[in-house]
C-alpha cells in the first residue's frame, strides 16, 4: 500500500501530539509497576503525572532528579 507523503505527515503529527494523560495506558502501566514494586520491596512507590509538551516537561524533571536510583521514567 502506497501512502501519500502528506497523509503520512498528518498521521505522524497527530500521533506526536497525543497527550499521555492521567488515566491513560501509560498511567495504568506505571501504577501496576508501582504496585508490584511496593509489594516486593515493602516500601511505598508514588506515581507523579506531569503533562505537557508531549512529555518533555516530565522527562526534563526526571533527568534533573537526584541520581540515587529512586526515579523511574515511563513514557
Amino acid at each position: 500500500m502506497k501512502l501519500p507523503r502528506r497523509k503520512f505527515l498528518h498521521l505522524a503529527a497527530g500521533a506526536a501530539v497525543m497527550p499521555f494523560a492521567p488515566g491513560g495506558p501509560n498511567d495504568v502501566l506505571a501504577r501496576l509497576i508501582a504496585q508490584k514494586l511496593s509489594e516486593r520491596h515493602g516500601r511505598q512507590f508514588f506515581i507523579e503525572n506531569i503533562a505537557g509538551a508531549s512529555s518533555n516537561i516530565g522527562t526534563g524533571q526526571a533527568a534533573k532528579a537526584a541520581p540515587d536510583g529512586y526515579t523511574i521514567l515511563i513514557t
